[in-house]
């Protein structure tokens, strides 16, 4: 009876330090991959400033008539300055949000890299931020890639 009863204390124990071992594991894993993998865990704090750009319409245009088209907002981070109804975020970190919904790529044109038709050319650091992959499409409708991310981007 002692026998049994210091086995099932020792288990007990050692089952209590197994558990504690594994909390303090999954505990450091986010440091520990942020380290090792800087694509992982925690965005990377940075001291410049942000600018935002909302988009407001679906249709893909660069025309002046207000709105503020998902090509517009990119051309508007690219160049720094206003484009139709997307604000000019200057040198500022530049964020473009999406709504839920299809933005349709519909300005025929391929091999052009000045975001004038076809795919849309990021020459500038920027994130295009959607409500998620259920949410926000961008649909190329095969007229060319989506983004064609330039270097320096």
């Amino acid at each position: 009876m002692g026998s049994t009863f210091l086995r099932r204390t020792a288990t007990s124990w050692l089952m209590a330090a197994a558990g504690l071992v594994a909390l303090l594991a999954l505990t450091q894993l986010p440091a520990w991959a942020s380290a090792a993998n800087p694509g992982y865990g925690a965005p990377p704090t940075t001291s410049a400033a942000t600018a935002t750009i909302t988009v407001t319409t679906f249709a893909d245009e660069l025309t002046t008539n207000g709105n503020c088209s998902l090509r517009e907002a990119i051309q508007s981070a690219n160049t720094g300055s206003s484009v139709d109804g997307c604000a000019a975020p200057g040198t500022a970190n530049t964020i473009i949000r999406l709504g839920a919904g299809v933005y349709a790529l519909a300005i025929a044109g391929a091999n052009e890299d000045a975001n004038q038709s076809g795919d849309l050319d990021l020459l500038a650091a920027m994130e295009v931020d959607g409500r998620g992959p259920l949410s926000t499409t961008i649909d190329g409708a095969a007229i060319d890639r989506i983004l064609h991310i330039h270097s320096g981007a």
